[in-house]
């Protein structure tokens, strides 16, 4: 599989799940066999020439785990704290 392809079969999963985990990106055996390509520099690659939005969350408790959310391209995001929260990034 060529570079191209697997970005096309990147965004296809995407697109078809609607968003998914960035680990659920790069576990899945689908994504992951057939090529020589660093999976997360690809997906970085897609979210760089707009194909993929990344949504990147802390947990409270768990700041020093950044968890990573991948949407669609094109996806509005729209985030909804408490004011009185502070950054953690």
């Amino acid at each position: 599989m060529n570079k191209d392809e697997l970005k096309a079969k990147i965004v296809q999963k995407v697109r078809s799940v609607q968003g998914c985990k960035m680990m659920e990106l790069v576990t899945n055996h689908e994504l992951v066999v057939g090529h020589d390509y660093d999976l997360e520099f690809v997906i970085n690659e897609l979210i760089n020439e707009n194909e993929l939005v990344e949504v990147e969350y802390a947990l409270p408790n768990m700041d020093y785990r950044i968890k990573s959310f991948i949407l669609p391209g094109g996806t509005k995001v729209k985030v909804r704290v408490n004011k009185n929260n502070k950054d953690i990034f």
